[in-house]
């Protein structure tokens, strides 16, 4: 038996900063672990800043939205799972996004299912692969339907367990970007595993930022690169979480036909857009569809394009995604 626990990002990040100091700007850099079951690597650039105002000011939101967001044992969303119900104005637009966003795209990802994806967290955590039987209860648990949002209150019926994994680090980088915002902070990378977030000019004389696409086949190196700013990048992929047993991997995207790990062609999948909450959400949708499925769901998000890699080391890059991807032509501006 093999687990393997991969923080992507950190890849990501070893790029970004070994030379995006900007000329005029100082450089600062903040790592948190204890949040979301991840590495979180920020780095900002502003001179005369209060560097301990502004790790309090994200720190403090960091924990925060880690005791709403995450399934811990006695969290926010634990108790909301046990109880059934709860009034809550902070949590009911983020599940009532998420619930339209997974009607919109075919429910191939279902927030109800946190039974289920419990199973295979405990799996990969224990290396034993659970019984048949407890994944075929667990599959009927929730469903559509079984999340109702009516006003600030919430309640659960069918065997409902909210399970918010799919969008929860891509929320959290949207509420970071409000907080250097309020900050007067203009240019940052967000990192928070496989959800990277970058803003603003990378140096005085540099518009991008590099951010490479870890290589599943060879973790440490690039697979690619793709420059740009003011945008966020979200990548799912079988390789991130996964434990081997009996020669076979199961990784942690659940495939809702059958309730086991997904399997299809992909190593890994990234978003690119401008909403980290949506590319987050559609990594892990993505991730479970075929390519001409892509396709027709990006027709109704406009501006989102994606990178797959495939088990066979191909790979494929969205028309309009080109121009910005260093294998196809593209440099640092």
């Amino acid at each position: 038996m093999k687990k393997r626990f991969i923080v992507f990002g950190l890849i990501v990040c070893a790029i970004l900063m070994s030379a995006c100091k900007p000329k005029d700007e100082a450089k600062h850099d903040m790592v948190f672990y204890d949040y979301f079951d991840t590495v979180i690597e920020i780095t900002y650039f502003k001179d005369d800043v209060d560097e301990a105002k502004v790790k309090t000011v994200i720190e403090d939101k960091i924990k925060h939205l880690n005791d709403v967001l995450s399934n811990f044992e006695g969290g926010a969303i634990d108790e909301l799972n046990k109880s059934g119900e709860k009034d809550w104005p902070e949590l009911a637009p983020i599940l009532e996004r998420t619930l339209k966003l997974e009607d919109q795209t075919g429910n191939a990802v279902d927030i109800s299912k946190g039974k289920l994806f419990d199973i295979w967290r405990d799996a990969i955590e224990s290396g034993v692969l659970p019984p048949e039987s407890d994944i075929k209860d667990a599959l009927m648990q929730g469903g559509k339907g079984s999340v109702i949002v009516d006003g600030d209150h919430i309640s659960l019926n069918s065997g409902a367990a909210v399970d918010l994994g799919s969008v929860c680090k891509g929320y959290l980088n949207e509420e970071l970007k409000k907080d250097f915002d309020s900050l007067g902070i203009k240019n940052f990378i967000i990192s928070s595993g496989g959800n990277v977030t970058v803003h603003g000019r990378r140096a005085a004389d540099r518009k991008n930022y590099s951010i490479g696409i870890e290589n599943p086949f060879d973790l440490g190196d690039p697979f690619d690169i793709i420059y740009t700013t003011d945008k966020s990048l979200v990548t799912s992929g079988d390789y991130q979480r996964f434990v081997e047993i009996d020669g076979k991997n199961y990784h942690h995207i659940v495939d809702l036909n059958t309730g086991y790990p997904s399997d299809n062609e992909k190593r890994s999948i990234t978003i690119v857009g401008d909403d980290a909450f949506l590319c987050d959400f559609l990594s892990t949708t993505l991730f479970l569809k075929s390519k001409d499925e892509i396709d027709e769901c990006l027709k109704d998000f406009p501006g989102y394009e994606y990178y797959i890699i495939y088990k066979d080391g191909t790979h494929f890059v969205s028309e309009g995604l080109k121009k910005y991807v260093k294998s196809c032509g593209a440099t640092l501006e």
